[in-house]
């Protein structure tokens, strides 16, 4: 049994590894700026006010499951000043 979880450990630190390489590829190529241009380029209208059907608005939409009622409405407030 201690074979299985030195083994399960093993592959649990196989995959970080890999997830912070590629992180890091991502950093060094600009990806995640560019993401990041993409969400907020299409999440505002004309007065500045978020679009719901904005990506960025479904994204942290989606993650609101994480965040407490508070956390989740005080996204919502900061971005609506």
């Amino acid at each position: 049994m201690q074979d299985e979880a030195t083994r399960a450990e093993e592959q649990r630190q196989a995959q970080i590894d890999l997830l912070d390489a590629l992180l890091q590829w991502d950093q060094d190529h600009g990806v995640i700026w560019q993401t990041v241009e993409d969400l907020l380029t299409g999440a505002f209208d004309e007065e500045g006010n978020i679009s719901e059907n904005s990506n960025l608005y479904k994204l942290l939409n989606a993650d609101k499951g994480e965040l407490s009622t508070i956390g989740s409405l005080n996204w919502r407030q900061e971005l609506a000043k």
